[in-house]
């Protein structure tokens, strides 16, 4: 248990997002099961319900965006700690949450259960059928699903079918439109192991962690000692807290329900504005950023339209032109609700920034970037904190 890696910023100093998507600097002093109580920017202590907030999130660095459309500098990627039960990798179950780790092994006459040990939740046992993802080792990437289950070996080859156990060997039935038979693969073959998965809803409260654990929790509790303690679904009943240094803590989501990244949702169309031969897609940066919430970049002019999903109430985020941009970038931007116009911002590098907090009503969201009085260069918009607030 502890700290995988330093913090940027404070133990105690997050962004709270509230019930209308507002953020807040704020420096946390307890969350029980009812109410959050916290000093904001002036220094004063205020409580809010947790009813009424949204989420917390640690105000990391961002990855620098390089010129000419290269792509991002990379944020670093968490390391999963090893443990002394085998390589260190990943497990990620079907409702989102993710665990770094190692096969624990189960008993031979449990097949459809995957023991997992990590550093500081300790082993658990998790049912086949709740598991998307294994990996084993820190930087090997599983493939996306398919219409079978597949293991992937050290060597690149694939064995598609349906896994029975993830034990030392695997095993799985192949060709199972013709006549299966069960293979086994040693575990020191396998690269990773995707699983056909029914997604699953979240189960709690939802925290993310600097070793790029992502845990809900039954219950939880951040007390004036600096420390964060969770029961999980894993917890057996009796069973004291985890405790967590809350140094660890890179963002809690109160209400999984209720807050959609926009990096989540696919643009239904991408329109050039003016004669462009190329009409680049929005990128989404930083994958595995704290609640989702990773930045969106847009190579303007550029029209984006969201289909949204039902339900979508709001949306909000932080608009800035890169520094690297702001040589010759100026460019207006338009949010729209439907056909209505809803937001609009001069981007330039004296009015570099702009927030965006506005309410829907429609089913499409548009994102426009119209070209400014130095034309079509450099208009690059970065999207920070883009989230749809969604409700019943």
């Amino acid at each position: 248990m502890g700290a995988v890696c330093a913090a940027s910023a404070a133990s105690d100093e997050f962004v709270l997002i509230d019930s209308a998507l507002d953020v807040h600097e704020v420096r946390v002093v307890e969350i029980n099961d009812l109410k959050l109580a916290y000093q904001d920017a002036e220094g004063t202590l205020q409580t809010s319900l947790l009813d009424e907030s949204i989420a917390l999130i640690r105000q990391l660095p961002d990855a620098v965006v390089r010129r000419g459309g290269a792509g991002p500098l990379p944020l670093p990627v968490p390391t999963p700690v090893a443990t002394s039960s085998g390589p260190s990798g990943w497990l990620q179950l079907a409702d989102g949450q993710r665990l770094p780790g190692s096969l624990a092994g189960t008993a031979p006459d449990v097949e459809d259960v995957l023991g997992w040990s990590h550093a500081w939740i300790g082993r658990i046992d998790v049912p086949l059928d709740a598991i998307t993802s294994v990996t084993f080792g820190a930087r090997v990437m599983a493939p996306a699903p398919g219409r079978m289950d597949v293991v992937v070996l050290a060597n690149g080859d694939r064995v598609e079918g349906y896994v029975k156990s993830l034990t030392d060997p695997i095993r799985i039935l192949v060709d199972l439109e013709a006549e299966p038979r069960e293979v086994t693969i040693p575990l020191a073959r396998a690269a990773s192991v995707v699983l056909v998965t029914s997604p699953h809803s979240p189960s709690g409260r939802r925290i993310w962690f600097q070793d790029g654990t992502l845990v809900d929790a039954r219950r939880f509790r951040v007390a004036d000692d600096g420390y964060v303690r969770i029961s999980t679904d894993w917890s057996s009943p009796g069973t004291p807290p985890v405790e967590v240094p809350l140094d660890d803590v890179v963002g809690i989501l109160f209400d999984p329900q209720a807050l959609l990244p926009l990096g989540r949702v696919d643009p239904a169309r991408v329109e050039a504005i003016g004669p462009r031969y190329v009409v680049p897609a929005p990128r989404r940066l930083d994958e595995r950023a704290p609640l989702g919430l990773g930045r969106i970049v847009f190579d303007g002019p550029v029209m984006v339209r969201y289909a949204l999903p039902p339900g979508c109430q709001r949306f909000a985020a932080e608009g800035s032109l890169p520094e690297s941009s702001r040589v010759w970038g100026d460019y207006d931007l338009v949010v729209r609700d439907d056909d209505r116009e809803v937001h609009r911002a001069r981007i330039n590098a004296e009015h570099p920034t702009a927030a965006i907090n506005v309410p829907l009503t429609g089913t499409e969201l548009t994102i426009e970037i119209t070209a400014g009085d130095h034309g079509p260069i450099q208009d690059r918009l970065v999207l920070k904190r883009a989230m749809l607030l969604v409700g019943e």
